[in-house]
């Protein structure tokens, strides 16, 4: 999908969780985004949160290098379980991890190399 908003704005992650979200509505397709750094994925987080009610604001974390890793284990057998509608992360997450069935995942800006 093109990005058609500034990045800083994050409103091309709208997609994903509808605005105005409430607890009586249909859960979201478990998704990754993933960003480049460590602000743009607090950014993009805040960004979701902000579309969800105080109380779901946990079914989104956002993980990156800084944190630990029994934060980021905590967060991949959240996702796993189905606990979590998605995952704001950099790709220091993807590393070493297999995670299955993930139905949409969103690379939130051009990757700084090739490779990543």
């Amino acid at each position: 999908q093109k990005m058609i908003h500034s990045m800083v704005s994050c409103h091309d992650l709208s997609f994903l969780v509808s605005p105005d979200f409430k607890i009586t509505d249909c859960i979201p397709r478990q998704f990754l985004v993933y960003c480049n750094s460590q602000i743009d994925t607090l950014q993009a987080a805040c960004y979701l949160h902000a579309q969800l009610p105080n109380e779901l604001h946990h079914k989104i974390p956002w993980v990156h290098s800084g944190m630990s890793d029994a934060h980021k284990v905590k967060v991949v057998q959240g996702f796993q379980a189905g606990e979590l509608f998605g995952i704001v992360c950099t790709d220091s997450l993807g590393m070493g991890i297999d995670l299955k069935d993930v139905r949409c995942i969103v690379q939130f800006g051009i990757p700084k190399s090739i490779n990543t």
